[in-house]
């Protein structure tokens, strides 16, 4: 079965090196790159029966990226799982019949980015006047107001002026100030308010 435009010229290298396989098995073989052909070492491969969920043969790419196993003639499902530590999606080619020497190349394209979410609210000091020019998780607030994108996580939760700028303005706090608070969870858009009095930061979450 001709999967790759360079099967023809290769085959004849394939049978050739089948003196080691057992009488009846099939090779199947390839190579797992990314979109830009750079190969993937140790990607694994998984030749698998659809019928009973049995594993007939695994393998892993080398450092070219290059795979090989031998299995029976019949019909399978192929599963290939990125190295660990990757942000490659895994692949499932189901139903492949294998009824002679096979190449499958596969390319691994990246996962997703997670959704980002928006963090906001409005940053007052004690007497709930907006305080400007304030840095937290969410932006810098202009008029006690921020809003910011980020993805979903866990973060440091601090509260800091620009010390190169003319620092927080607006409101009865010092101008110039870092403050440091909890780490707190964000997995959905969420309205963050805050109140500086004096030295101490108090902290409202209400998730949209």
């Amino acid at each position: 079965m001709n999967r790759t435009i360079l099967f023809l010229s290769i085959c004849i290298l394939c049978v050739a090196n089948l003196s080691g396989v057992s009488a009846g098995s099939l090779q199947l073989s390839g190579t797992v790159t990314t979109q830009s052909a750079t190969p993937i070492a140790g990607a694994r491969i998984e030749v698998i029966d659809p019928g009973s969920g049995f594993i007939q043969a695994t393998a892993f790419t080398d450092t070219d990226g290059a795979y090989g196993l031998s299995v029976p003639a019949g019909t399978y499902d192929i599963r290939v799982t990125p190295p660990s530590g990757t942000d490659f999606q895994p692949v499932n080619l189901t139903n492949e019949f294998i009824d002679e020497n096979t190449i499958i190349n596969f390319i691994l394209i990246p996962s997703a980015p997670p959704a980002l979410i928006t963090v906001s609210g409005r940053i007052t000091d004690q007497f709930g006047n907006g305080i400007s020019g304030v840095s937290t998780i969410g932006g810098t607030a202009v008029n006690g107001n921020y809003a910011n994108q980020i993805a979903p996580g866990s973060y440091r939760l601090g509260l800091q002026t620009d010390t190169e700028g003319s620092g927080a303005s607006g409101g009865s706090v010092p101008q110039q100030f870092a403050l440091s608070g909890p780490t707190l969870s964000f997995n959905q858009d969420t309205v963050l308010d805050m109140t500086i009095p004096g030295i101490n930061v108090h902290v409202h979450v209400q998730h949209q």
